[in-house]
């Protein structure tokens, strides 16, 4: 869609990444962020993304430097990806029940 359908249904639309990321107090993308990217964070600024923090030690320590949060997101590898797939698809709880710590 052209940034204009955007700006008609009344979203605002940033000039350029920097200006986007100065703007926002969270950023949620996929992939982790690039080695470029990582110098418009801010402090208490909150990034979600597949970070994969094991791998990219390097990564995690700029971004530390920033002061900015962290989500780092994750998928596990399964013997049997099916059953993932099948619990989600009919809303089955994956780790059993959560407790509320209230008696």
């Amino acid at each position: 869609m052209p940034d204009e359908a955007y700006r008609t249904a009344g979203v605002e639309v940033a000039s350029s990444a920097a200006e986007l990321w100065a703007s926002v107090d969270v950023i949620a993308r996929v992939r982790p962020p690039e080695l470029g990217e990582v110098e418009h964070l801010r402090a208490g600024q909150t990034l979600i993304s597949f970070f994969y923090p094991g791998q990219n030690t390097e990564l995690l320590e700029q971004v530390r430097a920033t002061g900015a949060n962290v989500i780092a997101m994750d998928i596990e590898a399964l013997e049997d990806a099916g059953l993932l797939s099948r619990q989600v698809a009919q809303n089955e709880p994956l780790l059993g029940e959560v407790e509320s710590g209230e008696e």
